[in-house]
């Protein structure tokens, strides 16, 4: 498995990580730089993948989503990483704790999306103003590259933030299927 930076390798279960390392988002409890591979404490069943960003990662690990290095302001604004702040770094894998089941996500540097049964929450922000979070009636499965914020019904649809039909973006990410519990 890797993404942008991390590797992981795996060998039954036995799994090892290695890669960028400057904001702890190895999940190792350490922002040493790394010049070899290092036990992995906990299982990494996917990296999931992200655009534009090496500065943190969300790990899949059985039923949760586990969040490591440089807290970014969506992050804050979700809701999903309490305790943290915009800038902090999580030195170790930290579950993100959704409300209720998470059946997709994606994260940008600058917006965070997850998909529960029949809606999609939405936390973004922008460079010349304050974040946003809000919620669209319906499961997204895909979102613009770029600003601004576009998103994809099922149907092939694109809506803008406030539910008005939109042209398709130039470039854009689908939004990656999970199985996530909600957080007890």
């Amino acid at each position: 498995m890797e993404n942008n930076s991390t590797i992981v390798l795996s060998m039954g279960d036995r799994q090892v990580i290695s890669g960028s390392n400057d904001y702890g988002q190895l999940g190792l409890g350490h922002t040493h730089q790394m010049t070899g591979f290092e036990a992995l404490p906990f299982r990494v069943d996917q990296i999931m993948p992200f655009h534009y960003s090496t500065e943190f990662n969300v790990f899949l690990s059985g039923g949760q989503l586990l969040f490591t290095g440089l807290v970014t302001a969506p992050t804050v604004l979700s809701g999903l990483l309490p305790g943290f702040s915009k800038d902090d770094d999580c030195l170790t894998a930290t579950p993100l704790r959704f409300p209720e089941s998470a059946r997709a996500f994606c994260c940008y540097d600058n917006k965070l999306i997850w998909v529960s049964e029949g809606r999609t929450h939405v936390s973004h922000t922008m460079a010349d103003g304050p974040g946003r979070t809000f919620t669209v009636p319906f499961e997204v499965v895909a979102v613009a590259d770029s600003a601004p914020i576009r998103l994809r019904h099922a149907s092939g649809q694109w809506f803008s933030a406030d539910m008005a039909e939109c042209d398709v973006p130039v470039a854009w990410a689908t939004i990656t299927p999970v199985s996530v519990d909600a957080w007890v």
